[in-house]
């Protein structure tokens, strides 16, 4: 479910719980791309104005904290590497697979020298992997 459709079904359930009927006047965040505001803004006739953000929800403890570690070690290289492969490239890592204290230059190193190695021999006809 795309953020535009969580937030206006958190709506259309509000609207069953209190006496207003808002509906959403407008998405501040989509107009004005320069500055942080609120994700949609809703009014409703009589009722003060409702300003909506959108936030994750984390599935798991410690998601954000487990997904900023992945970040700092992996999100370089998709920056990097991204214009030297024909095709999509995807690479699943395990939940909670960077633990704290591991080495995570010689994680990233590791990761940049096998999708190296990949991209060298995906043009040949011998399966690399």
């Amino acid at each position: 479910m795309e953020q535009d459709e969580v937030i206006s079904e958190f709506l259309r359930v509000y609207n069953t719980c209190q006496p207003h009927n808002y509906q959403i006047a407008r998405w501040p965040d989509r107009d004005n791309r320069s500055s942080r505001d609120c994700d949609a803004f809703a009014e409703a006739p009589g009722a003060a104005s409702l300003a909506i953000e959108h936030t994750k929800v984390q599935t798991f403890n410690n998601q954000k904290l487990d997904s900023a570690r992945f970040l700092k070690v992996c999100g370089e290289l998709e920056n990097e590497l991204k214009q030297s492969f024909q095709t999509w490239v995807s690479m699943t890592v395990p939940v909670h697979a960077i633990q704290p204290g591991t080495n995570w230059n010689g994680i990233k190193e590791t990761l940049r020298a096998w999708l190296n190695e990949y991209h060298a021999c995906s043009g040949s006809a011998v399966k690399c992997l």
